[in-house]
């Protein structure tokens, strides 16, 4: 049960991808199985083919099953004439790879692929490292002289920063000054965007400040206003209450 909770990590061979690479990911996919295999220990060969199998689904299943997988016998060694190497016997798990990629491998369109490869432009959220890895993975199953030059050519064609771009062909940089340089500008460009990002808040903050400093201070005025109002009200009351008795009093200090 761990060794299948833990195989979750793996997903099913996609049959119904691209075909233009199908065989250089079908040589991804035996590599994700092969870390798994020594990750989880599992070392019986049987075993091994029976997990591929598991992992791979339904379809490669069906493929396999329509395929010779019986293991090579073992070769003795011959001394010669001709001279012949021994061979070991091959197992059932090596076997099965071995069909498996006869089969995918075939199906790689050299041309295609090479088409896939030059349409290849650099995705909006994807870092230059990241985009150099893609452009590795396409490549091979293009059968080009020099990988590296033709993921050079790439990024001075497809890369997002002109920048870059423009630099690296005016400086006429190797891959690695490209990627190194690469790496400096989204550096610099992710402090600056950082930057930006606190600065606005600070503006919106104190904004909302200078807002609500506004708003207390009008209902401060108003508040004294309203004082100001009830105190002259109540002057005026006391003095038409107060009026005609000091009059009455005036009155008659004069008749005495």
């Amino acid at each position: 049960m761990d060794l299948l909770k833990g195989s979750s990590c793996v997903q099913q061979f996609d049959l119904d991808g691209e075909k233009a690479t199908l065989g250089t990911r079908w040589l991804e996919y035996m590599e994700d199985i092969d870390i798994y295999l020594e990750a989880a220990n599992i070392n019986d060969e049987r075993r091994k083919k029976a997990i591929m199998l598991h992992l791979g689904g339904q379809g490669l299943r069906r493929v396999a099953k329509t395929l010779d997988c019986t293991p090579r016998a073992e070769v003795l060694a011959q001394v010669g004439p001709p001279a012949v190497a021994a061979v070991p016997a091959e197992s059932p798990y090596a076997a099965l790879k071995r069909v498996l990629t006869d089969y995918f491998q075939p199906q790689a369109n050299k041309d295609l692929q090479r088409v896939c490869f030059r349409e290849t432009t650099q995705a909006a959220n994807e870092s230059l490292d990241q985009y150099r890895g893609r452009l590795q993975k396409l490549a091979v199953g293009c059968d080009f002289g020099n990988i590296e030059d033709e993921v050079r050519t790439m990024i001075l064609l497809k890369a997002k920063s002109p920048k870059l771009r423009q630099v690296a062909i005016e400086e006429q940089l190797s891959l690695d000054q490209i990627l190194a340089k690469g790496r400096a500008m989204e550096a610099a460009q992710l402090h600056l965007s950082h930057t930006d990002k606190k600065s606005e808040v600070a503006t919106v903050n104190r904004v909302r400040g200078e807002k609500w400093h506004h708003k207390q201070n009008k209902q401060h005025q108003g508040q004294q206003q309203s004082s100001h109002h009830k105190g002259r009200g109540g002057q005026n009351q006391h003095r038409g209450k107060q009026g005609p008795r000091n009059q009455q009093q005036h009155q008659q200090q004069l008749c005495v």
